[in-house]
């Protein structure tokens, strides 16, 4: 996890960005999501094992969620 979190910390427009926990299908789940108003995004979940869980799905599909990571100064929670 701490690579994921190194890339979207560096990464351009980090204030946007977040990593959540939840659960999908009865699945404990990581996601990468965004709070960008001007950009397009793709929801990217991961199991536990980091392998990426195919599908179409949106955050409402997720349950239990909450924000596991976000950068010092992000606009996603103010």
């Amino acid at each position: 996890m701490n690579t994921i979190q190194q890339s979207y910390e560096s990464g351009e427009m980090s204030e946007y960005n977040y990593i959540g926990q939840g659960t999908y299908n009865g699945e404990t789940v990581f996601y990468f999501a965004s709070c960008c108003p001007l950009c397009n995004w793709a929801l990217i979940i991961q199991d536990c094992s980091g392998d990426r869980i195919e599908g179409n799905y949106t955050l409402e599909d997720l349950e239990d969620k909450k924000v596991i990571w976000k950068s010092a100064d992000s606009e996603c929670f103010n």
